[in-house]
């Protein structure tokens, strides 16, 4: 994890059956969130894909998908969630398991993996996928990472939390993070953040995954929470500010990016996105964005979504090592 220590973390693997014409790209998936208790991965959901973009044009394409679950909700926890370095590490080394598995059991067989990949993330696999690309190179210097698709990232946490600290959404997400967080940084006390009377029903959102029959619970729970779940303006709290500002990804990204947002998104401010894009454009990052009308945060993964062709495209220009536009490319 981001502190050095040993964790074990899940993974699946979906391979084609179709024969292969040579080695198959490498395509890692970041999924969003699905809660941060075990038991929440998405491993073990009888549809493990569902939340992963033009999955059937993947699979056409000939492309080998690894999907982590994150340390920590397919193996025992704490999940640390959107810890940007943990979560990064997590799909680097995903990467690398599945190269020495298929070494060692010919998943692919015999057509082998190409040593190129190309990482897709959404919702907190959005924000997980800059932190990768700013990772890599010095903790996985043998993952050849190619590109970074980020779609509906939540870039800048503080601002996030401050446009939706008053809404469901932002209640559920900032009692995961809080609960989560508690558990993982010495200086985050979920009693002392937490006002007490939300403390139960926090606690109980906390608990529940969100991809499963169960979800509405949180959704119940967090109906029931008249107010902000916070003791005092988050922004006042130094520790949380803190972790807030070091898992908010910042700075260049030294590979190819592509960043699809909804401008309809009411879980991922649009604003926020824009505002980063705005930050990376300054700094001289080659990107392409795309931000798309009446898009929401769910709908721009789902099947048909006009973000599906522009993102196949990027992907494969990308494995066949095509050069990027320099600067940034807005696309509406």
């Amino acid at each position: 994890d981001a502190t050095g220590e040993q964790h074990v973390a899940t993974a699946t693997v979906l391979v084609p059956t179709a024969k292969a014409d040579g080695p198959r790209p490498v395509l890692a998936w970041a999924h969003g969130t699905s809660g941060v208790v075990p038991g929440c991965a998405p491993s073990l959901l009888e549809h493990p894909w569902a939340g992963m973009p033009v999955v059937d044009d993947v699979v056409d394409a000939g492309y080998v998908v690894v999907a982590t679950d994150y340390s920590g909700l397919g193996t025992e926890g704490p999940h640390q969630y959107l810890v940007g370095d943990t979560a990064a590490r997590n799909v680097l080394d995903a990467i690398r398991a599945l190269h020495r598995f298929d070494e060692e059991d010919d998943v692919t067989d015999g057509a082998g993996l190409t040593d190129e990949a190309v990482v897709w993330g959404h919702s907190q696999g959005g924000q997980t996928t800059p932190f990768t690309g700013q990772t890599a190179k010095e903790y996985a210097p043998d993952v050849d990472i190619v590109g970074l698709g980020a779609l509906s990232p939540p870039a800048d946490l503080q601002a996030l939390l401050d446009a939706e600290q008053d809404t469901l959404v932002g209640k559920v997400l900032s009692s995961m993070a809080i609960s989560s967080w508690s558990k993982v940084y010495d200086d985050i006390s979920f009693d002392e953040i937490v006002r007490k009377a939300a403390r139960p029903a926090a606690r109980g959102i906390a608990s529940q995954c969100l991809a499963t029959p169960s979800a509405y619970l949180s959704l119940i729970e967090g109906e029931s929470l008249r107010a902000s779940i916070f003791a005092e303006d988050p922004s006042t709290v130094p520790a949380l500010v803190d972790h807030m500002e070091e898992n908010s990804a910042s700075g260049l990204i030294p590979f190819p990016l592509f960043i699809g947002q909804g401008d309809a998104d009411d879980v991922v401010d649009p604003k926020v996105t824009e505002a980063y894009v705005d930050q990376l454009c300054d700094a001289g990052q080659d990107l392409d964005f795309y931000l798309l009308p009446g898009i929401t945060h769910f709908t721009i993964v789902e099947k048909g979504s006009p973000i599906d062709e522009p993102l196949l495209q990027w992907t494969a220009d990308r494995f066949a090592g095509k050069p990027v536009p320099e600067g940034c490319q807005r696309h509406d």
